[in-house]
């Protein structure tokens, strides 16, 4: 019985070896001499074996020190400004790299000391307080009430504008407060989920919802909020799995891995077939040759990032070089707090309007200038350590309040915090949802009554 299987496994393994032999020849010829477009998809699938192993190695070391929302932000940021730093292209080439290295390093220490702060007061919690979150439950109604005016704000936008994912150029045209309405839906789904995803089960009804959720945030033609929704998620079976013991097991690291390397995989593939389909981008082909990407065949899966970085330090880099007139558009405004406005009724300038205008030199332009960039550009070094410090506490001290009560609703707004700094990081400047979306888990639990 077990030789026959032996047998088998070997003819399988000589089999697979034989068809990878054949098949890499052909895959070399066209990665060294083929179109730039099937060179970097091909490449991508060599990639993916290496970046199978960073990740894997990534969340072993990740297990001696233990997880945490402050390692995972330290990581995303100094793997998203490290791409841009890194020459794999001539966009946006006249960043200074040693200032941007300066500035990263005084926000990875600023996380730090909010990190240490937030952990000294989220592991004061009383008792008291820890019986009162552990009999926290979800309020159904205020769940049924957010969902319905999520769903009228998507069908709105849909019959006004169009489906804005096939036409995202109508997008602007969208007004930020039906915009805010529709994301509602986002710490809605993921309280949900914090709430009812039990790893045990199948969790047929939350994870429709869920699914139910991205396709409503798909009407906003951003692909940015349902990523947030999928990668909430993911944090919540993480935190939910690991929060109390770390990954040490080989098995369980292969599975992470791998999930981590898919998602890497769609995420490179959503971009090149953006930059394929848009008619107001460049292709694949043109894009390389035009600035000049340096072994694109291996540029997958972090030339996206590379690309984000870039744009982000460029667009910075410019803006303040001309900071008298983004001072003169903004009046007795803050640079990074400039959005709020949008609250107010008529039509309002963003930030990114103003870069856009500023930077672009055109009015119908929405320039972001990351994190980094806009704590900078509003405070200089001062604004940036305060910005970095403030993030650090929150995430730390909502994490070690998690880990003391094991609340759901310490559990949403710990993800919903760490999400929204992952995009705030890309995006560089505050808005409205960001402090509503940390209000949404307070109005949706409750505490239980004493029967």
């Amino acid at each position: 019985m077990y030789v026959k299987k032996d047998r088998i496994t070997v003819f399988i393994t000589l089999l697979l070896t034989v068809l990878i032999v054949i098949f890499s020849t052909e895959l070399n010829d066209i990665l060294l001499t083929g179109s730039k477009l099937k060179a970097t998809v091909i490449g991508l699938l060599y990639m993916t074996v290496i970046y199978f192993v960073l990740i894997s190695i990534y969340l072993k070391v990740v297990s001696f020190f233990g997880l945490s929302p402050s390692l995972i932000i330290i990581s995303f940021i100094v793997i998203f400004y490290s791409s841009g730093l890194f020459p794999l292209s001539l966009y946006r080439s006249y960043i200074e790299t040693n200032f941007w290295i300066e500035l990263l390093s005084v926000a990875v220490i600023c996380i730090l000391i909010g990190n240490f702060l937030g952990r000294i007061l989220g592991n004061k919690v009383g008792v008291s307080n820890i019986e009162i979150q552990k009999n926290l439950e979800i309020n159904k109604n205020v769940v049924v009430i957010l969902s319905i005016l999520s769903l009228l704000a998507t069908g709105y936008i849909t019959l006004r504008y169009g489906l804005l994912i096939i036409n995202p150029s109508n997008r602007f045209q969208v007004p930020a407060s039906i915009q805010y309405i529709v994301e509602f839906i986002i710490p809605v789904a993921i309280s949900v989920f914090a709430y009812y995803y039990d790893p045990n089960k199948k969790n047929l009804k939350v994870i429709l919802y869920v699914i139910m959720s991205i396709l409503m945030l798909f009407s906003l033609g951003y692909r940015n909020q349902p990523m947030l929704v999928i990668i909430g998620c993911i944090l919540v079976f993480v935190f939910k799995k690991f929060s109390s013991k770390t990954v040490f097991e080989w098995n369980k690291i292969v599975k992470l891995s791998l999930g981590g390397t898919i998602l890497l995989v769609v995420f490179s593939l959503l971009f090149i077939l953006r930059q394929e389909s848009s008619t107001e981008l460049l292709d694949w082909n043109s894009f390389v040759n035009f600035y000049q990407v340096t072994y694109y065949q291996m540029s997958m899966p972090i030339f996206p990032f590379h690309l984000s970085s870039r744009e982000a330090m460029g667009v910075t880099t410019i803006a303040l070089e001309r900071i008298g007139q983004i001072n003169s558009l903004l009046g007795n405004s803050s640079f990074f707090f400039q959005d709020l406005k949008t609250l107010l009724p008529g039509e309002q300038l963003t930030a990114g309007n103003i870069l856009g205008r500023v930077v672009n030199l055109r009015d119908s332009v929405s320039l972001t200038p990351g994190l980094l960039g806009g704590l900078y550009i509003s405070n200089g070094f001062l604004g940036l350590s305060i910005g970095f410090t403030i993030i650090g506490f929150l995430l730390s001290y909502h994490w070690y309040q998690f880990k003391r009560t094991n609340s759901h609703r310490s559990l949403a707004i710990v993800v919903l915090a760490l999400i929204y700094s992952l995009e705030l990081v890309n995006r560089g400047i505050f808005k409205p949802m960001y402090i509503i979306v940390l209000l949404i888990p307070y109005f949706l639990f409750y505490r239980k009554r004493a029967k």
